[in-house]
């Protein structure tokens, strides 16, 4: 009985020390703009999974992909040529050189910590979720403003428990759709009860990403 159970308890320790001794922060592919990419010479396609020190094998300096944190579930877009420019080896290499907000632990607590998330480069996708701190509805809102052609553009924020998502949308005058481009956003938070209006920041820098890449861009 004792043998048992000394070897059940050397497993389960076994268990629980396995994954710190060869465990690797671990990210699933959301998008790809092509129809895969190579990771440590593997062939992966949206829905895989791969290790933070894998290697990756870009095809192209427009190739990028969106991935998630399967442990703190945040979301990051990784674009080859700024990869590539920071001379990484790998995902966690990147994040630490390039200092991507985007993979931080934690929620945003404060109005600071929320301007310090904001002011930051993003590469627009699909969809750019910032979490925050502060109430949002009918009576609290943030909207964006950018410059287009010489006019300032007003956009509201889609704003749904406690995140603010950001969409290719903001790139439309009048209804009428115009193609995204490179531009730094203006962020405002409305309180419409108090007729305040909070300037969180005027560097969010907005980079689009083509969705999907020509075969001879691939």
């Amino acid at each position: 009985m004792k043998s048992l159970r000394f070897t059940f308890l050397v497993l389960l320790l076994w268990g629980i020390a396995l994954p710190r001794l060869s465990g690797q922060e671990t990210y699933k592919i959301l998008l790809i703009n092509t129809p895969s990419i190579n990771i440590d010479g593997k062939r992966h396609v949206v829905g895989d999974c791969f290790g933070e020190n894998a290697s990756i094998e870009w095809s192209s300096d427009k190739q990028a992909m969106k991935l998630l944190h399967t442990g703190t579930g945040k979301q990051s877009v990784v674009v080859a040529k700024k990869y590539k420019e920071t001379r990484s080896k790998s995902l966690a290499s990147y994040f630490v050189q390039s200092r991507r907000l985007s993979t931080r632990e934690g929620k945003i607590l404060n109005v600071a910590e929320l301007r310090q998330a904001l002011t930051d480069t993003f590469y627009l996708m699909d969809s750019i979720h910032i979490e925050t701190p502060l109430v949002t509805d009918s009576l609290h809102f943030f909207f964006v403003t950018y410059s287009y052609q010489g006019e300032r553009i007003n956009k509201r924020i889609l704003c749904k428990e406690g995140t603010f998502t950001l969409t290719p949308e903001i790139f439309s005058i009048d209804g009428n759709p115009v193609t995204p481009f490179e531009t730094d956003l203006q962020v405002y938070y409305w309180n419409r009860q108090k007729e305040e209006c909070l300037l969180l920041t005027e560097g969010m820098h907005i980079v689009p990403v083509e969705r999907h890449l020509d075969e001879e861009e691939e």
